[in-house]
């Protein structure tokens, strides 16, 4: 088995309940919807239109976390000097990785249909209506494969990762459609956009491409703290007691000081998508949606979403 094959193993053991979990969340949500219509209405092609549009954008969030937790995993989960004693360089590992995502992310977008079809009683959109969901969530897997991957190469953090690539690519994307049309937030209009949004696709993938390529040559070094001296107390057994750590109060406010250090980074990222998010939702509640706010409250609804 070569060390591309070693790293697709080792994305499939890491996100088959990823992928398990949407593909039960997608029947859970056709389900839940058929229980609430009659049968005759349930077979029409207006319902079975709409479990499918309900469905459909699944793939394409489980494309974000496979690029999300891309790179960004490794360093969280502590693999990553184990991929530096394989045979293998940065391009392979992004190689091995994207051999499991892509067929995955195809391979769940084929269960949608499925699953639609099969509760549908055989029948499936028109094909215009399957063209427009396509050209819109089709190609957003792709964004969100890139973009996660993107983000997830400068990241640590997989999940801080997953929701600037939301936010940057839901932006990028809106203000791409706004582009070319301004009733930007009908089906449609992904569909006019999509040559714009593909190269935008192949830009990403390029840079995440050459990120790659590095990514196992030049490491980042650790930042090890400076190891403090501390005045334990031990009893006669040798063990360590929490007498030494003051008060219970004084332990509750060490630990959330700790923890404070190690996920202020998140926090502050999540901050200014707060901010960001706010200024668009006043921007809507003002003026309406318009060209400029659009591209914000889309971002801000896809990171309150993660």
């Amino acid at each position: 088995m070569t060390p591309i094959w070693h790293v697709a193993w080792k994305e499939y053991r890491l996100l088959r309940s990823l992928w398990l979990t949407f593909f039960a969340l997608a029947m859970l949500l056709q389900i839940t919807a058929l229980l609430s219509v009659s049968r005759s209405y349930a077979s029409s092609q207006e319902f079975v239109t709409f479990l499918f549009a309900m469905t459909v954008w699944l793939p394409a969030f489980y494309a974000l976390g496979c690029g999300a937790t891309m790179f960004a995993a490794e360093k969280d989960d502590g693999t990553y000097e184990w991929l530096r004693v394989l045979p293998i360089d940065g391009l392979r590992v992004f190689a091995g990785k994207l051999l499991f995502a892509v067929p995955s992310t195809a391979l769940l977008f084929v269960a949608v249909v499925l699953i639609t079809r099969s509760f549908g009683r055989g029948v499936l959109p028109l094909d215009e209506t399957m063209r427009q969901l396509w050209g819109a969530w089709g190609v957003a897997a792709l964004e969100a494969l890139a973009w996660g991957a993107l983000i997830s190469l400068i990241s640590r953090r997989p999940l801080l990762s997953a929701v600037i690539a939301a936010a940057v690519g839901s932006s990028v994307t809106h203000m791409i459609v706004a582009m070319y049309v301004d009733k930007f937030w009908r089906l449609e209009s992904y569909t006019v956009a999509l040559p714009a949004r593909l190269v935008i696709v192949a830009v990403v993938f390029a840079v995440d491409l050459m990120l790659a390529r590095g990514w196992l040559a030049n490491p980042r070094p650790a930042r090890v703290a400076p190891q403090r001296q501390r005045n334990w107390t031990r009893n006669r057994a040798g063990e360590r007691t929490t007498a030494a750590l003051g008060p219970r109060w004084r332990r509750i406010l060490r630990l959330c000081w700790q923890d404070w250090r190690q996920s202020r980074r998140a926090v502050a990222g999540y901050g200014v998508i707060a901010v960001i998010g706010g200024f668009a939702v006043g921007r809507f509640l003002v003026f309406g949606l318009s060209a400029r706010s659009a591209p914000l409250l889309a971002a801000a609804s896809l990171s309150a979403f993660l």
